[in-house]
Order: structure tokens, then sequence, then C-alpha cells
């Protein structure tokens, strides 16, 4: 008889792996020791496997299903009275929306349906008060998976996943842990006129706000800063058009959210809403300094991306220009970017480097 999943300890820091096309690649990052939970067809993949989760039924109809769940690598999670899946070692309780009552919250014990056996698996990470997660192959923009295979609500939809919203309230409620990336170097990319010298390296994680997009040689961010500067009195974006498809996650202050939702939920892209903060005895995502513009929270993510050496560009803070790179000039005064955000950004890194981070800014170590 399985047992219930909540009455296995595991440890604080965990890794769960999707089936995005981009997981083969990235489940090379993952540590030999690390705990990994597989979610669906990721239990093909070439990583370590500590937990396999599954909810749809739909899976068994896979031609891989039958030799892999019968010889599994490791112990099987199915939903509770997903009959259908076999013989597991571990279930879950669930309820299967995310939006059934009581609305919004979490219920000890319990995973909700609705965005994705990813969804669950974070869940049950959050309930098991992981400090540390860290999701791979979540990129949750393809059509199909790493396998090739379609769902059949992406058909129905033309292409869209419907669980992204539902996947994102997940994470914007209660996953203030959640890390997306494992990136050891991260590039943080602003606006001043150093972010010129930039040039993209191999294997960094980039980060950047919205006018990074601009940058010669621009190529894609990883993730985008968002504190809502781009839309002007009458409410209409003035962001360029390529700024809206080329990065992969989109992260946006809480209160331009609820200004823009409509605008931010139709981008069709992985979204984390965070609030910025005056006072952070800590960096987390629902701790992230914002108080000098986007410059201490592009830092941040950095730090809880997992980076190890943080690379500056275009952050320069000194007062001296009053002008972006490309010319425009700045939405603040210039002696505001060499008094008081200065100072604030300043106090952050030193506190980064009190973590153990490198910090370089425009290629030089400080």
């Amino acid at each position: 008889m399985a047992e219930n999943i909540f009455t296995l300890d595991i440890p604080k820091e965990v890794y769960i792996v999707g089936s995005s096309p981009n997981a083969p690649k990235e489940v090379k990052t993952i540590p030999p020791d690390a705990f990994v939970i597989v979610c669906n067809a990721a239990v093909l993949l070439d990583c370590p496997k500590n937990l396999w989760f599954v909810f749809d039924e739909r899976i068994i109809q896979k031609k891989w299903w039958n030799k892999v769940s019968t010889d599994p690598p490791c112990p099987r999670v199915f939903g509770y009275e997903r009959n259908r899946l076999g013989e597991r070692e571990y279930e879950f309780k669930f309820l299967p929306k995310f939006r059934d009552k009581p609305k919004n919250t979490e219920i000890p014990g319990v995973l909700r349906g609705g965005g994705t056996i990813g969804g669950c698996a974070v869940q049950f990470a959050i309930q098991k008060k992981c400090t540390k997660i860290h999701l791979i192959g979540f990129s949750m923009e393809e059509a199909s998976d790493f396998t090739g295979a379609v769902a059949p609500e992406r058909k129905r939809f033309g292409g869209k996943w419907q669980q992204r919203d539902t996947f994102n309230m997940i994470l914007n409620n209660w996953g203030e842990n959640v890390i997306w990336s494992q990136k050891k170097e991260v590039d943080c990319i602003g606006c001043a006129p150093s972010a010129l010298l930039w040039t993209p390296t191999p294997g960094r994680l980039t980060i950047g706000c919205n006018g990074a997009c601009d940058l010669p040689g621009y190529l894609g961010l990883d993730y985008i800063i968002d504190i809502g500067t781009h839309f002007d009195a009458a409410k209409k974006v003035t962001l360029p058009p390529h700024c809206h498809t080329n990065y992969k996650m989109i992260f946006v202050a809480r209160e331009c959210y609820k200004r823009y939702k409509s605008y931010y939920d139709a981008l069709e892209k992985p979204l984390r809403v965070f609030t910025p903060v005056t006072h952070y005895p800590k960096i987390s995502i629902k701790s992230i300094p914002g108080n000098d513009g986007s410059a201490s929270i592009l830092i941040a993510l950095a730090v809880l991306s997992g980076a190890e050496r943080i690379y500056l560009w275009g952050l320069d803070m000194d007062g001296k220009s009053d002008k972006y790179f490309n010319g425009e000039k700045t939405h603040s005064a210039a002696s505001y970017y060499g008094g008081r955000a200065s100072t604030i950004f300043n106090k952050l890194i030193n506190q980064v480097k009190a973590l153990g981070v490198e910090v370089y800014k425009n290629g030089e170590k400080i």
C-alpha cells in the first residue's frame, strides 16, 4: 500500500525537473549528490533521481511508460486515486483546481492541481519547508516537451500553455525560496553608458532591465526586470516590440502588475511578481530591495539565482550622466544616481560580497 508523500523527510534544498526542451541541457548543472524530483517524462533524463512525480493518467499512452513505470529508477509519487497509473510507493491527495475553495490557500498535506505536475512538486517542497527550490526545465514556452510530444490542451489552444498562469500563481503566492537558475556567473545589465562595454558570454545568466534589449549584439535576456517605467502617462506601452519576446522570464513589481495586469498576463511568459522593499534583513523574492530603481533588483535576483560571481554593466551609479547608453534622458536627475541611490546600491554590494559572492563592475573586480 502506498504511503502518503508527506510522511517522507527530504533535504532543505531540492531540484525539481520538468520536461521542457531545454531540460536535457540544464540537468547537466545538477550536482551529483543533489535531491532531485523529476516530473513526468523527466524521468528519462540523465540526472540524479530521488522521486518521480506523475499526475495525468494520459501518460500511460507513452511508448516508454510500461518499461519505466514497472522498473523505475526511483520511488514513484502518483496522485491519490490515480489508479490507472498502477503501482506506486507514495501518493498525494489533491484538489483538482488551484482555485477550488478555500481559494488560493495552502492546505497542509494537500496539493492543488491546475498548475502542472511541476506545480504539485513545488507545493510539496514548499510544505516540507525547503529553503532552496531549484527549477530545471520549466520554460513553459514551447509547444512540445523534450521528447517532441505535444499535450492535447496545447493543440486545442494553439500551442499556449494553459497552466502557466496557475503555475505563476503558486510561485507568487508561496514560492519565495524558488530559484530559477543555478548559474555560477551572472551578467546584470543596466542602462548607463557603460552598458555598451557588455558582450554576451556563453554560459552566463543574463538579467537586464527593459532598456538592455536595445544593446548592440543583443540576443535575448534570461530574465527581464520591469518596474513600470516603460508606460507613458496615457497608459500606453512604449517598450519596443522585440522586448516583449526576447527574454525567458519577466519579474515585475507588484503595484505595476496590478495596474497593468491584462498586459502582463497576455505576454505568454513565465512571470514572477515581487514587492520592492526599503528595508531588507535578507534577500528573498519577497524582500527584494528596490528603492534605487532596478539596479538593486538586478543584483538581488542574481543572488537568488545562486551566483558566485556577478558582473555589472551599465550600473555606474556615479551621478556623472543623466542619459542612458542610447542617448535618451534618464527618468531621474544624475544627482539622484550619484547620491541616495548610490548609497543604497553600495550597501547592497557590500552585503552581497559578505555572502562570499565576487562582484565585478565593467570588467574589474570591486
